[in-house]
């Protein structure tokens, strides 16, 4: 088995040194130069190289014709402009809304499949007050015990909604935590009913939730917004309370997203 994953791994570093031949030289390049440059036999390049052409990222304009590098990197600019337009709309939205209610805003972003990965802005104007919520920045958080992640398995497809629950066991990371399927559904359903998500020290106990989508101008869910704080702080009636504040805010910044709904 190790062996394998070494043999994997050996592969995987070949194909990516290939890849970044193409990212230098921008251009196209016949399988006979991409040997050279890489210092590896032509029958290794080859099958490399056909199966970075058969997932998009080369293309050949003719057979035994030269390569350059596939579309498929257009699709990845497109998502990483969007996620920077979209925080770049956000930031002045999760600074106001987190000054007006003094507690931490996050914003989130889903890889498509586990995990939302978040960002949180905090209230600078009450520089006393020790307790704080600080998820590390850029970490993976479930989606089904934290409300950002609730948000973006709410409106999720139901292809990608069964799909999620077939290959995903929903971990129990508090007693609060929902794990049973038919569960989350119903409250999935509720989720979309509102438009406002809560956690209710879910995720992590003595922390709470509210959030709400973020919507672009096709009216997609493409991350979502709320606020966190510490239970001592936000009561249960006190998530109810925000949820307006924080659904107000979601709008706002979906329509300058483009969002029309």
């Amino acid at each position: 088995m190790q062996d394998l994953k070494q043999e994997t791994m050996k592969s995987l570093t070949k194909a990516l040194d290939i890849l970044a031949l193409f990212l230098d030289n921008q251009g196209e390049m016949a399988l006979s130069e991409i040997a050279k440059l890489s210092g590896l036999n032509k029958t290794t390049v080859s099958r490399i190289v056909s199966t970075l052409v058969k997932h998009g990222y080369l293309k050949q304009k003719e057979k035994r014709g030269k390569y350059s590098l596939g579309t498929i990197y257009l699709s990845f600019s497109g998502v990483v402009k969007s996620k920077l337009r979209l925080r770049s709309i956000a930031i002045p939205y999760l600074t106001r809304l987190s000054q007006q209610v003094h507690e931490s805003t996050i914003i989130a972003y889903g890889n498509g499949s586990e995990e939302v990965f978040t960002e949180t802005f905090h209230d600078t104007s009450q520089p006393n007050s020790v307790l704080k919520i600080v998820p590390a920045e850029g970490t993976g958080m479930p989606l089904h015990s934290t409300a950002t992640g609730k948000i973006l398995l709410a409106y999720m497809s139901d292809e990608e909604l069964e799909e999620y629950f077939n290959n995903k066991h929903l971990r129990r990371y508090t007693p609060n935590t929902i794990t049973n399927i038919n569960d989350m559904k119903n409250h999935l359903m509720i989720v979309r009913q509102e438009g406002i998500a809560l956690d209710d020290e879910e995720f992590s106990l003595g922390v709470r939730g509210v959030a709400a989508g973020l919507r672009d101008s096709e009216g997609k869910i493409v991350g979502s917004f709320g606020v966190v704080a510490p239970s001592v702080r936000l009561t249960r009636a006190g998530m109810r309370e925000l949820a307006p504040d924080v659904k107000s805010c979601a709008v706002e910044i979906s329509r300058e997203l483009g969002f029309r709904g």
